[in-house]
């Protein structure tokens, strides 16, 4: 959750994309991002364009996770305890991705 300082605040997945696109905190979740994505979803990585968000199958939740795609097979995303960092695209079980419009 983004607080404000960075001494005291963490992002979630979908807490990092809330960020990125000037939403509140805890304003979505994979599940309703990967809603937002709806008919524009690609299932192919090549597919992807810059600052699509990819959506991954994680902890038994479809989608689980999710990051913004930056181009080069790379995306950035973040889970608690780790932070923001980047990632090959293909890190975790790939199920699709597009643009929020």
């Amino acid at each position: 959750m983004w607080t404000g300082s960075t001494a005291t605040s963490y992002f979630t997945c979908s807490g990092l994309v809330d960020y990125a696109l000037g939403r509140p905190s805890w304003s979505s979740w994979p599940e309703s991002l990967y809603a937002e994505v709806g008919s524009r979803l690609v299932y192919s990585t090549s597919q992807l364009g810059y600052g699509d968000l990819v959506f991954y199958s994680y902890a038994g939740r479809y989608p689980g996770h999710v990051g913004i795609y930056i181009g080069g097979g790379t995306i950035i995303d973040s889970c608690p305890g780790t932070g923001v960092a980047f990632h090959d695209v293909n890190f975790m079980d790939f199920i699709g991705g597009g643009p929020i419009v």
